[in-house]
């Protein structure tokens, strides 16, 4: 698919809108006026996130790939996340799994195996009765595990609840929500085998 810079500007992007935004995609370009969306994948000079969030724009990738990487950054958040607490939390708090609770339920949910609503639950649940715990005890890292486990659970309700209306806007913010820089790069690797595979 080619990317135009007319496209961009439907869409909305925030790079053309700068001074020198449409400077930058010539740059980027090579001068060209369209860039096939492999080649921006490819490029380095292209932020990894501006790069994603191209190529999850409604009608850039079939439905059924950008589903299958919205699921694919939701299963890392939720492996991020447990690991971080493996790490943090249950050496201090061995007995508690609410924030584990609330993880299952996010994979549950991705497994179509419970509702939004009972993750959302899960997550509340999980986040204020350890946010409270930490209050009574000083325990910081309860209330960080928590809120962080919760959000992991919210971001897989979240993006689900939007996909059938704005499926660009769930798989952006499902790659979003498991994004840091080595993350991004990871993301990007995944559409480049994805889209080229297709």
């Amino acid at each position: 698919m080619m990317i135009t810079l007319e496209r961009l500007r439907e869409w909305g992007a925030c790079h053309l809108k700068e001074p020198d935004g449409e400077a930058k995609y010539l740059t980027w370009s090579g001068g060209r006026s369209e860039m096939p969306l492999l080649e921006i994948l490819r490029h380095d000079g292209i932020p990894a996130a501006d790069r994603i969030w191209v190529a999850t724009r409604d009608g850039v990738m079939l439905g059924e790939t950008r589903e299958r990487f919205r699921r694919w950054c939701l299963t890392r958040r939720i492996a991020i996340v447990r690991a971080r607490l493996d790490r943090d939390w249950r050496p201090r708090y061995p007995e508690d799994r609410r924030p584990y609770a609330a993880l299952d339920a996010a994979e549950a949910y991705l497994r179509g195996e419970t509702s939004r609503e009972q993750v959302a639950y899960a997550a509340a649940y999980a986040a204020a009765y350890a946010a409270y715990d930490a209050a009574a005890d000083a325990a910081h890292a309860a209330a960080y595990a928590a809120a962080d486990a919760a959000h992991a659970a919210h971001a897989a309700a979240h993006a689900d609840a939007h996909a059938a209306a704005h499926a660009d806007a769930a798989a952006y913010a499902a790659a979003y929500a498991a994004a840091d820089a080595g993350e991004r790069q990871a993301q990007v690797a995944w559409l480049i085998a994805a889209l080229e595979a297709a």
